[in-house]
């Protein structure tokens, strides 16, 4: 057998399964209740490509895959000349791994809604804050009274409008808003 023969599969088989490589090595370990050399694994996986590229890139993923506790070597298996094949096995880390890699998809597509939700209603909450503050530039004037004047600021303040904005509405500054925020009318009377 040569080492730079080809395997190749239907491309559109290959790209059913557009996994990476190391979740696919990881899967073929696991459904396998016998453990697996890497010469093996390529035969089982067929992947396009040449025989000792994929022979070398399977060693070095298996490796990293074994430092991270996901396969354990099982032994070795010896075949004609060369160095020996490493024979592994998968490891209930490994199992794991798959299960949480299988469930990654979902999850991100969760992620995904809820940033969509999260989105549509900062775009809701926007639009109501700009109406809110339309409606208000339309109503009051600069000399509107001051309990008017707080009253309307909560209520814009509330609806998440700076202190920038609330005062372009009624011709004041900033800091005069923050003072009529904080001013108890009541507290003067007494």
């Amino acid at each position: 057998m040569s080492d730079s023969r080809t395997f190749t599969i239907p491309a559109a088989q290959h790209a059913a399964t557009a996994e990476t490589r190391p979740a696919r090595l990881l899967k073929a370990l696991a459904q396998n209740p016998e453990p697996l050399s890497t010469p093996a694994l390529a035969s089982l996986l067929a992947e396009p490509g040449q025989r000792r590229r994929l022979l070398a890139s399977y060693d070095r993923i298996l490796r990293q895959h074994e430092q991270a506790g996901h396969i354990e070597q099982a032994g070795h298996a010896t075949q004609g000349r060369g160095r020996p094949a490493i024979i592994w096995r998968i490891t209930t880390a490994g199992r794991g791994w798959l299960d949480d890699h299988d469930k990654a998809p979902d999850l991100a597509a969760a992620a995904a809604a809820e940033a969509q939700r999260k989105t549509e209603q900062a775009r809701r909450a926007a639009a109501e804050r700009d109406h809110a503050l339309d409606e208000a530039r339309a109503t009051f004037t600069r000399q509107t009274p001051r309990t008017s004047r707080k009253r309307a600021a909560h209520q814009l303040r509330e609806l998440g409008c700076t202190l920038d904005q609330i005062g372009a509405v009624f011709h004041v500054s900033k800091e005069r808003i923050r003072q009529d925020l904080l001013w108890n009318p009541a507290a003067r009377k007494a």
